[in-house]
């Protein structure tokens, strides 16, 4: 029964996590365009910030799930090992990184 939670809460972190780095994105994107002013820097890199701030919390959840999964199914040829991966650091990104516009030096 705990199996089944852990890939539950797998599954559920994957969404919010995917979810998370959508928004992450499309604030970049408008802090780039259309962001200008001290004021509104400050508030805009403060809400980047906070997004930050829950997608490591996420990824979080999702690593120990992940160990639980692997601490109470050994085996193999498990069905969950095809549907998870270890997830990795460099692995948490957004997936327009290419389209955003050059951050202002």
């Amino acid at each position: 029964m705990e199996k089944e939670l852990r890939i539950g809460q797998c599954r559920d972190s994957l969404v919010q996590l995917r979810t998370k780095l959508n928004a992450q994105a499309r604030l970049l994107k408008y802090k780039y365009v259309n962001v200008r002013h001290q004021a509104l820097n400050t508030r805009s890199r403060n809400l980047l910030n906070r997004t930050n701030a829950k997608i490591q919390a996420i990824a979080t959840k999702y690593r120990n799930a992940f160990a639980m999964l692997k601490v109470l199914d050994q085996s193999e040829d498990a069905e969950w090992r095809s549907e998870f991966l270890e997830l990795r650091n460099q692995d948490v990104h957004y997936m327009s990184e290419m389209e955003l516009p050059n951050a202002p030096t």
